[in-house]
């Protein structure tokens, strides 16, 4: 079983040696999301740790919340923690907001390669209305208080409610993220407050692999397809079948094994 740690910022972390390898989570959830890969076989290889972002799952609530409920506010949560954690060249497997606050960390992080799925790369407002389809569920990471009903209707548009485990924790995690961080968030975005994604992976210099769930609701998949990607992994977006936004969970073990391929490259 993974250890379970405490601030600055919350986190479980594999027994592993290997490879260090950061698991970011979504938009109001938090590491635990992450236990079928934290929990495998490739935890007993790699230095698995996921963390929780300030104001979700075991971290604490930001005491500015306007400056950290923002992209560069968590990158610079996310860069604190790998260098108090001495996480030098890593593998960062980011999930929906938690590839795109890699994304934005990436020229402060010590990162060998990227994997994202969930996470479409866009470069300004224009191009994040392209970049997801459009789903009624995502107003609600705007408000600062949800009802039952509503933290329901987010938690099985991240996942279907068969899954009834991870989707008892994912309301759980919805129900305790800091309610400052859905509001400040989304006015962040609306602000601007963010990097050109596009830009970022056109220039990278390190190899990125993004996985994509064939029936995701939220992420344009055209859009993947149209990003210059000089350094994506197989050269192709990685189509998992018959998933929606959550192929970590849903296709665990096809998940695990591309994972592990692509970790794979780097040895141990």
């Amino acid at each position: 079983m993974p250890n379970m740690h405490t601030p600055p910022l919350a986190y479980i972390e594999s027994a592993g040696k290997g490879l260090p390898v950061i698991f970011v989570h979504g938009n109001g959830l938090s590491g635990g999301c992450f236990h079928r890969q934290i929990e495998s076989a490739l935890a007993k290889q790699y230095r698995c740790i996921a963390p929780d972002l300030p104001g979700h799952g075991c971290s604490a609530n930001a005491a500015s919340p306007e400056e950290t409920y923002s992209f560069p506010g968590y990158a610079i949560a996310l860069v604190d923690f790998c260098n108090a954690m001495k996480v030098k060249d890593a593998v960062f497997v980011g999930w929906s907001l938690g590839g795109h606050v890699i994304l934005e960390a990436l020229d402060r992080l010590s990162c060998r390669g990227i994997v994202i799925f969930g996470t479409p790369p866009f470069s300004d407002l224009a191009d994040l209305g392209t970049a997801f389809i459009p789903n009624p569920a995502m107003g609600l990471l705007a408000k600062n208080s949800l009802t039952a009903e509503e933290i329901a209707q987010l938690r099985d548009t991240y996942l279907p409610a068969s899954y009834s485990a991870d989707s008892a924790r994912f309301q759980q995690d919805l129900g305790r993220m800091d309610g400052a961080a859905r509001e400040y968030f989304m006015q962040s975005i609306s602000a601007g407050k963010f990097k050109d994604e596009r830009r970022i992976v056109a220039s990278l210099t390190v190899p990125i692999a993004i996985l994509h769930g064939a029936n995701d609701p939220l992420v344009n998949l055209a859009h993947l397809e149209s990003l210059n990607a000089p350094t994506l992994w197989r050269k192709k977006i990685e189509v998992i079948p018959n998933v929606t936004h959550a192929p970590h969970i849903e296709a665990h073990q096809l998940f695990n094994a591309l994972l592990g391929e692509f970790l794979g490259d780097f040895g141990t």
